[in-house]
């Protein structure tokens, strides 16, 4: 791994860090379900259900932090 110099920079490289352990791990558990659901359901209602999660998950988000300040 690749350190900085400065101040925060071994803080800012564990927390890039996690978030790429993180990535992988529900990366994993996507493809493990997603095959499990393509056996039940059409892709396109998959793709239905992930967008509208996506757009009810963002807009919450947009709207807490646009609320906030």
């Amino acid at each position: 791994m690749m350190m900085m110099s400065g101040s925060g920079a071994e803080t800012a490289n564990l927390v890039g860090s996690a978030f790429m352990i993180i990535s992988a791990i529900t990366n994993a558990l996507y493809n493990v379900l997603a095959r499990k659901l393509t056996q039940r359901y059409s892709l396109l209602a998959i793709t239905y259900i992930m967008t509208l999660f996506g757009f009810i998950a963002f807009n919450v988000i947009a709207i807490r932090n646009h609320v906030i300040d």
